[in-house]
């Protein structure tokens, strides 16, 4: 009699379930049936003749049952059935959260659907805030969200991620230009935005009005609350201060007397480094060591009004003025006693200048107390005994006596003075 073979039906390989165990079944013998089993190629499967096997891969497996004691043999097969089909998991197109979008709902819907389907989020750096086991989960921070597709038939999971962005502008670029004088204007430029979604628009009142030109110029000195706009409405805003130089300055003594025939230098007073100037201006340049120094001589022979013209290396300038007046009265010395005894300390009346403001005299006249004119010379130097009178009249030594003196001077400018006076004539 043939012995009986029979396979119970076999679970069905799936993502979780990687094998599963075929169980042959058989009536007893006396004897123990021997049981063979070969995949569908005709591999004969298992060691020492097993009752059950366990396979791994799907397909037809059949079982021989042996009868040793009459050598009769039964057949028969089961399918392996396998189901590994991987759910459908896409999470979609990424998302944009701004100020005026502060949430965003995901959309899955390319994903497997079904009863059997089962969804959920997950993130490590966002935020989810509703629906995470769905199709359509609400999120309201930038993150990596990833979508889990569960195949509850087939224990099968599919995955995939998308990132959901910010875009805020989060800072400004923004360079000031400074006047380079004091009393000039400056300006402020944005030279880009950091974030945000173009195109951008630009304000410095505060949001009043906005100007898509991201250069304000012709500003006056001082602080500017610069916003900025992006296209979807969001702002952000940045101050920026626009520095004034500091003014640069030139003082001079308002005004100061002199006598004729001196110089004094003219020293101005600034409030910028020296190696600052880049140039010096001195007008009217008669009467001057030079024009363009900082500190010259003056000489005038009249009064006169000087003005300096300081400019610095930014073109920065300022001027300042300074008269002066000229004391015209020469520095002339006339004698008021001589002593003409030989001694040579003071033998001669002399008329003395200074040097450089009187050209020559051009006549000494002295007369007696009667008036009677005793000694006269013409057109000769300053300062020299030569011409000076030593007391004598037609070649006679005159008594010691007060004579009185007319001289005539021509100044270095061309004018003339008069000087009139007494001397006495000492033995």
């Amino acid at each position: 009699e043939a012995p009986l073979a029979q396979i119970t039906e076999p679970e069905q390989l799936t993502c979780s379930r990687l094998s599963v165990v075929l169980n042959g079944i058989s009536n007893e013998g006396s004897t123990p049936f021997e049981f063979t089993w070969m995949d569908e190629s005709g591999n004969i499967l298992g060691l020492d003749n097993p009752q059950s096997i366990e396979v791994n891969e799907p397909g037809w497996y059949q079982l021989s049952v042996l009868n040793p004691e009459n050598g009769c043999t039964t057949t028969t097969a089961a399918i392996v059935t396998q189901n590994i089909q991987m759910p459908i998991a896409d999470a979609g197109q990424s998302a944009e959260l701004h100020c005026m979008q502060t949430e965003v709902m995901l959309d899955a819907g390319g994903s497997s659907t079904g009863n059997q389907f089962s969804y959920n989020w997950s993130t490590d750096n966002g935020q989810i805030i509703a629906a995470a086991n769905s199709l359509n989960p609400v999120v309201n921070s930038p993150g990596i969200y990833q979508l889990e597709v569960w195949n509850q038939e087939n224990d099968c999971r599919s995955t995939d991620w998308v990132e959901v962005l910010e875009n805020l502008p989060v800072a400004a670029e923004v360079n000031p230009a400074f006047p380079p004088c004091f009393g000039d204007l400056g300006s402020i430029e944005v030279l880009g935005v950091n974030g945000g979604q173009a195109p951008y628009f630009y304000s410095i009142d505060g949001g009043d009005i906005f100007q898509n030109d991201p250069l304000f110029p012709e500003l006056v000195p001082g602080l500017y609350q610069i916003l900025v706009q992006d296209a979807n409405g969001c702002e952000i805003e940045q101050q920026v201060a626009i520095e004034e130089p500091a003014e640069v300055e030139v003082d001079l003594d308002v005004q100061t007397t002199m006598r004729f025939g001196y110089s004094i230098q003219l020293c101005p007073h600034f409030n910028i480094l020296e190696s600052e100037i880049a140039s010096v201006q001195w007008t009217p340049a008669v009467g001057l060591s030079c024009s363009d120094c900082l500190y010259p001589w003056a000489s005038p022979d009249h009064t006169e009004e000087y003005r300096v013209r300081i400019v610095n290396d930014k073109g920065c300038e300022d001027d300042a003025i300074i008269r002066l007046i000229v004391d015209r009265r020469p520095a002339v010395y006339i004698p008021n006693a001589f002593s003409p005894n030989g001694d040579d300390n003071n033998d001669v009346f002399v008329i003395y200048a200074k040097d450089n403001t009187v050209e020559k005299v051009n006549s000494l006249m002295i007369f007696n107390r009667w008036g009677e004119l005793v000694y006269d010379v013409y057109n000769f130097p300053p300062n020299d005994p030569t011409f000076g009178w030593d007391g004598t009249h037609r070649g006679e030594a005159l008594n010691p006596a007060v004579f009185v003196y007319w001289t005539e001077l021509e100044l270095i400018d061309g004018t003339t003075v008069l000087f009139k006076g007494d001397v006495a004539l000492v033995r």
